[in-house]
């Protein structure tokens, strides 16, 4: 799937040798995230006949990057889960990334809004979900006792319910 002229996303292959080495590299990684460590349960959901509950390498300039995973929508209101390449990262990518994937799935689909969770000591994806124009839910956060990870939300400003584009 083509986002733009530099960045498109590559659904999930057994056939392509990339994929093996991401999810090596994933599941090796320093990474605390039981997200980032269970990258081929994600990369390997299939069945799925739309875009949602499936995994994509994410391309730049044909070079794969990282991954990224949409969770089926409940509500109007989907999460996007995405991962860097440890060597990927500091380049832009994330931001790259973020602000025009959720660009294109707020124009495309009928969805409410968007969101990301983040680890709080992960200050570099705080930094990239808020300049792709997420904002911080701390009510959510405040109900769980400031507890575990932070949910960060994006809104699409033409949403109507029920109607698709």
């Amino acid at each position: 799937m083509k986002i733009d002229e530099q960045l498109s996303l590559i659904s999930y292959s057994y056939q392509d040798s990339r994929h093996g080495q991401v999810v090596f590299d994933f599941q090796q990684g320093p990474s605390k995230s039981k997200f980032i460590h269970d990258i081929q349960t994600r990369l390997t959901n299939i069945d799925s006949k739309t875009i949602f509950g499936k995994g994509y390498l994410i391309c730049y300039q044909e070079q794969i990057v990282g991954y990224f995973y949409l969770s089926p929508i409940k509500k109007e209101r989907l999460e996007v889960e995405y991962a860097l390449l440890k060597e990927a990262r500091e380049k832009g990518y994330g931001k790259l990334f973020l602000t025009k994937i959720s660009d294109y799935l707020l124009q495309k689909f009928p969805i409410k809004e968007l969101y990301v969770t983040i680890d709080p000591s992960n200050e570099k994806s705080i930094s990239v979900a808020e300049a792709s124009s997420f904002f911080f839910d701390e009510e959510d956060y405040e109900k769980r006792g400031y507890q575990g990870l932070m949910t960060f939300v994006k809104e699409n400003p033409t949403y109507q319910k029920g109607k698709s584009r």
